[in-house]
């Protein structure tokens, strides 16, 4: 099959492609203040975790693992539910101001 050239419509419609405006781009400010939180706790415990093992001779116990996985599942589903929930109603109609 042999394309032909591009009609108006197709011409008009935006890329097919994904956009990565960012992973929190979408949330409400809480949630992305929760997510932000949840990186700092998680990378303080990661770093005391890899001094107390480098300096002990031996590999500890990964215990940040307990500090990041329920407070991050958690987190995953309300972040996912949020989006789920916002991806499911209609569009807010906006008043259009005159002068745009």
């Amino acid at each position: 099959m042999i394309a032909g050239p591009p009609t108006a419509a197709a011409a008009a419609a935006p890329p097919a492609a994904f956009s990565r405006a960012g992973y929190l781009a979408g949330l409400p400010a809480v949630l992305r203040v929760l997510w932000i939180k949840w990186l700092a706790v998680v990378s303080v415990n990661v770093v005391v975790w890899a001094l107390v093992s480098g300096t002990g001779g031996h590999l500890a116990y990964p215990w940040p693992v307990w500090v990041a996985g329920p407070w991050g599942a958690a987190l995953f589903a309300v972040s996912a539910g949020v989006t789920l929930f916002r991806r499911s109603r209609p569009p807010i109609a906006r008043p259009r101001l005159a002068n745009s």
